[in-house]
């Protein structure tokens, strides 16, 4: 049964009149050519900065992001931008309403978003034409689930009607992948067993809508340590069965480092290298976004990049071991072997936790990551147990993966060069960019002592990083990787991997505006005279202005330039003085802005121990802590010009921003 041919059934008379109850009086009913929202938000954003409600703001979000004094949105457009969080009066979360609606927390859900929805209408009218179709489409579900209706296939019906049984539960999670005709056999504190068409299957709550983690009271903490437990068990069960074999008369797989002879009980260990590839595998990011925030490259083309992976067993899970870095920014992948076999439906996702994988020398560190698959693969690689050390020099190694990205898997062999403080091996195995993740596989005892890992950049200038517009280039060669062995994670996700590298993307933007402030003088006739000045490195001020067109910072240049210009061309004209407490008031405004979304950095405990390492390396934070300081002795300065008259200010003196040349030091940071 079509919906529209139902309605009166459950009595849709008159749209969403009765939710805009005073506001809507006199709204017809929703005639069959009225549009409803194809895509709608996730998340309904309004903010309002001079509390005068005709002043509201509205956001449409895909995401919404509160970090602290700054929220960060990308709305339904894809524009991302950046709101001081003191402004956002209303945050309402809307459910998923586009697939298949059955159960009833899923009404609930339309009935409770459509309730905060009516409030923020009645509170901001302005907002109410903009609001009207997600509303509609609110009170229609709504309405449609209070009188027994049910949408399945695109379909409305009452299940007796339909022939639907009322187990015929579709569970869906966050990233849309349905179990059809499910039938929930179990719970366990960090997921369910599921039963459906495609056989059984642990659905895991982390990757389900938070109205169905209410709704089978999913407990974070519980969860987390259920996972600690049950790792911790497979760990003994392991140690158990080592002890059980120990002395035994069967030949023992050996292991020696440096002397040392550890056995390693495996169910299987490859014999050849061959086998060695059959369980490496392709990580092919299709679409994700590079170190500045860009998705498109200057080419136009899509960003993307190219790694690797590996089987592993643990205990008696398997797992896709790779580098962090690999999925940091992404959007699309695949994970898949030679023979075009795909990886998905991952229990759980985990990141080296804090203190763990540290090439101490470099700063780098906490760029693992391991995937944890819903069913044990028999012909997986095994870590070896024991450390490598430092007197493994010579050690003979294999090193399969994707080598250039060509799309094939390659065996490059090599030998240990040094192993150096916190279990970081060097080779001189001949690998290249795209063999990041690979598994770096000790030749006698045919299993994985380490994970490639590092290239062989120079020491990068954190100054040049900052203000460099070329592509990122490929590795110029890998030849370090962190040790396994004890190697302990954190859970993450792939949506925090995506958002750290935004965060990250966004850190410098905001950073290079700073730039744009020192470079800009007040001008009677405008701040962005001459837009093809440069300001540091490649930008010019029309790039950085082209670069973050939604930021506060353009926003509120842009408003004085507007203003300084329309008096330029008026009769009133302006003077040196108002031109200059104009300047000053926008500049401290745009520094104070700055420096919040610095602060809500420094101060988030959400970030992994991979992020941390890449903020400390790029030394964003202190830059900016720098340059804000700068601008703040700069605005000292032109506060003293205040009484300055005449029709031009003296700027020969003004302070400015130390050369990229002087380096940190020329901004008082100390190098590492």
């Amino acid at each position: 049964m079509n919906l529209r041919s139902c309605r009166n059934d459950w009595h849709y008379v008159s749209a969403w009149t009765a939710i805009f109850v005073g506001l809507m009086a006199g709204q017809a009913a929703l005639s069959e050519n009225e549009n409803v929202i194809v895509e709608p938000p996730k998340v309904v954003v309004i903010s309002n900065q001079y509390d005068k409600p005709e002043f509201a703001r509205l956001y449409l979000c895909e995401t919404c992001d509160i970090a602290g004094v700054v929220t960060n949105v990308v709305t339904l457009d894809g524009d991302k931008e950046q709101v001081l969080s003191k402004y956002v009066k209303e945050v309402i979360t809307i459910p998923e309403i586009r697939y298949d609606l059955t159960q009833p927390f899923q009404f609930d859900a339309a009935r409770k978003a459509l309730g905060e929805l009516t409030a923020a209408v009645d509170a901001y009218p302005n907002l109410r034409a903009k609001l009207l179709p997600l509303g509609q489409e609110l009170k229609m579900i709504a309405d449609a689930g209070a009188n027994g209706y049910r949408r399945r296939n695109g379909q409305w019906a009452k299940p007796e009607a339909a022939g639907m049984e009322a187990a015929g539960l579709v569970i869906r999670e966050v990233s849309g992948k349905e179990y059809r005709n499910a039938e929930i056999t179990g719970k366990e504190p960090d997921g369910l067993m599921v039963k459906h068409d495609g056989g059984v299957s642990k659905v895991m709550f982390l990757n389900l809508p938070k109205e169905l983690q209410d709704e089978h009271g999913f407990d974070p903490v519980a969860a987390e340590q259920y996972r600690r437990d049950k790792e911790a068990a497979e760990i003994a069960m392991v140690a158990s069965k080592n002890d059980q074999n120990h002395g035994k008369n069967e030949p023992e797989t050996k292991f020696s480092l440096g002397g040392t002879m550890s056995p390693v009980d495996a169910d299987w260990l490859p014999k050849t290298f061959d086998e060695v590839v059959d369980c490496s595998l392709f990580v092919q990011v299709t679409e994700g976004i590079d170190r500045e925030g860009r998705s498109e490259r200057s080419d136009g083309s899509p960003v993307g990049w190219n790694g690797s992976a590996f089987l592993c067993n643990v205990g008696d899970s398997t797992y896709i071991y790779s580098n962090a870095h690999n999925f940091d920014g992404a959007l699309k992948f695949r994970i898949f072997d030679q023979n075009g076999k795909e990886y998905s439906n991952f229990v759980s996702i985990e990141i080296a936790a804090d203190g763990q994988g540290v090439w101490r020398e470099k700063g780098w560190g906490g760029d693992v990551l391991r995937l944890k698959l819903p069913n044990r693969v028999e012909k997986a690689l095994t870590i070896n147990p024991m450390p490598v050390g430092a007197d493994s020099a010579g050690r003979k190694i294999l090193v399969t993966g994707n080598t250039k990205g060509r799309g094939e898997i390659t065996q490059l062999e090599g030998v240990i060069t040094e192993v150096v403080p916190d279990f970081i091996i060097k080779h001189n195995a001949e690998t290249q960019g795209g063999n990041s993740g690979s598994p770096i596989v000790d030749i006698e005892t045919m299993t994985v002592i380490g994970i490639l890992t590092w290239g062989m950049y120079d020491d990068e200038n954190p100054l040049m990083s900052l203000w460099s517009k070329e592509d990122e280039e490929d590795r110029l060669g890998i030849n370090s990787g962190a040790g396994l062995a004890g190697l302990k994670f954190s859970p993450t996700s792939f949506d925090q991997m995506y958002r750290q590298r935004y965060v990250m993307a966004n850190l410098k933007r905001s950073t290079r505006l700073l730039g744009l402030l020192d470079t800009l003088v007040p001008d009677k006739s405008g701040v962005f005279v001459d837009v093809e000045k440069r300001v540091m490195g490649g930008y010019t001020v029309g790039d950085l202005l082209d670069e973050s067109p939604n930021h506060l910072v353009v926003r509120e240049l842009t408003a004085l330039h507007d203003y300084l210009e329309e008096k330029a061309e008026s009769n009133i004209g302006i003077s040196n003085h108002e031109a200059l407490k104009r300047y000053l008031a926008t500049h401290r405004r745009c520094v104070a802005a700055v420096s919040a979304h610095r602060l809500s950095i420094e101060r988030s405990d959400s970030a992994t121990f991979f992020m941390k390492c890449s903020l400390r390396r790029s030394r964003l934070l202190e830059i900016s802590q720098a340059y804000e300081a700068v601008l703040i002795q700069s605005m000292e300065w032109y506060n003293r010009q205040m009484g300055t008259g005449g029709d031009a200010l003296p700027l020969g003196d003004r302070i400015r921003f130390p050369s990229m040349d002087s380096g940190l030091r020329g901004l008082g940071i100390e190098d590492e």
